[in-house]
């Protein structure tokens, strides 16, 4: 009897999925999914355990692990894209916060503030194993200072 209820209550979230799916954005399907994954499968692999069929539990688990796996690097990797978006406020960088940045002191030179920029973004950049945070902070600063220096001449 446990068995057929477990079968219903699959069958119902699948009905529930398939419902609120419809006229749903991507973020809430993909929300959706990972819930599905990441609570309701490992439950119902729990219950099947308890009750002592561990063999169709573990073919299961086999099935559903890579995909969880994958879910669960993704949902690091998206954490720590927010994170860097988050942390970079490039608006309300100060020209004491650029000059610092570039290493360079108050009143640089237009030329000083592009070949300091360009010897830290060869070093920075991402594509060269950088950091892509510092890279926007790099390029924010020097966004700051050559604005300066072209309102000035």
């Amino acid at each position: 009897m446990p068995i057929l209820l477990l079968g219903a209550g699959i069958i119902l979230l699948g009905v529930f999925l398939v419902f609120f799916q419809k006229g749903s954005t991507i973020d809430a399907q993909k929300a959706l999914w990972r819930f599905v994954l990441l609570i309701i499968i490992p439950l119902a692999l729990f219950y099947l355990i308890l009750l002592g069929r561990s063999l169709p539990a573990l073919l299961v688990l086999f099935i559903v692990a890579p995909l969880v796996v994958k879910e669960i690097k993704s949902l690091r990797t998206e954490g720590a894209i927010a994170k860097e978006d988050e942390a970079i406020d490039l608006t309300a960088l100060s020209k004491a916060e650029a000059y610092k940045i570039l290493g360079l002191e108050d009143g640089a030179s237009a030329e000083d503030v592009k070949s300091a920029h360009a010897r830290l973004i060869k070093k920075n950049h991402p594509d060269q194993e950088g950091n892509a945070w510092l890279a926007a902070k790099i390029n924010a600063a020097r966004d700051v200072l050559l604005e300066k220096s072209d309102k000035d001449v």
